[in-house]
């Protein structure tokens, strides 16, 4: 393991310029921080280039992670002031990670029966990450993201999906014209979500080959999108809420899928 005392070395000033969005996409990687994050990126098939622990951290912990896989892995540890810098955390755990981001294409997702979510300029990191940890845990098959949504490989996206973004495809910074060929060549339902128009989730066929987007917090579904779906759903609300996140509302629509398709 190698001992790095200064941030000017090579490897920490590429770590720090990882927090830019610019560089991660330049470099094809991004972070992941917390003994069960980079345990999850070990145990999937993402690409681990580096992890780096801060000196306070047990030698237990360390060896837990580093016996978990036998990918090549640089192994670095810094001084507790010097990962405080590299962290993006409050309470840093003292290890974090770069890894690769995988080379996911938007045409190589498609299969029979396939169900995924798009995400039309989403903005909160929190509903970001929610949308794929749910996506992951209900068994839909991918999500997509047109350009005007937040980073997915945000600090705050990739802590809210709890380790999910690893074992789900996430294909990222798509254009509209783009996801309407794609759905146009597979013969791929799009059904928008808004707050009334529509049908009542629990009556549009949700149990196979469909693309559900949610739309923008303030905005909605983009006039473009909206033109090209025949279809749009609502969640409906006894209650008389307003609204729900963009997050809760389509866990519940993709519950809701899952309701039609397994029920017997």
């Amino acid at each position: 393991m190698q001992l790095i005392e200064s941030s000017r070395n090579k490897i920490m000033k590429n770590i720090l310029s990882l927090k830019n969005k610019t560089n991660r996409r330049k470099q094809r990687s991004f972070l992941i921080e917390g003994f069960r994050f980079v345990r999850e990126a070990l145990l999937s098939d993402v690409r681990i280039e580096i992890i780096c622990f801060s000196a306070e951290v047990g030698d237990e912990c360390r060896r837990e992670l580093q016996t978990l896989t036998n990918k090549e892995i640089k192994y670095i540890l810094v001084p507790p002031a010097l990962f405080a810098r590299l962290s993006e955390t409050d309470t840093p755990q003292g290890v974090l990670a770069v890894a690769g981001i995988p080379d996911s294409s938007l045409y190589s997702l498609y299969h029979e029966g396939f169900r995924g979510i798009l995400l039309d300029s989403v903005q909160d990191p929190g509903n970001v990450g929610t949308i794929i940890r749910s996506a992951h845990a209900l068994g839909f098959d991918s999500v997509i993201s047109t350009k005007g949504t937040v980073d997915i490989y945000n600090g705050k996206v990739l802590r809210s999906t709890a380790g999910s973004i690893f074992h789900i495809p996430v294909v990222d910074g798509i254009e509209e014209e783009e996801v309407f060929q794609f759905c146009k060549k597979h013969g791929l339902g799009i059904i928008t979500t808004g707050l009334s128009e529509g049908k009542p989730c629990h009556e549009c066929d949700l149990s196979k080959n469909f693309l559900l987007v949610i739309g923008n917090e303030g905005r909605g579904v983009s006039a473009g999108i909206k033109q090209m779906s025949p279809e749009s759903v609502f969640i409906p609300m006894p209650g008389g809420a307003e609204s729900l996140n963009a997050g809760v509302a389509a866990s519940i629509i993709m519950y809701e899928s899952n309701r039609q398709r397994f029920s017997v």
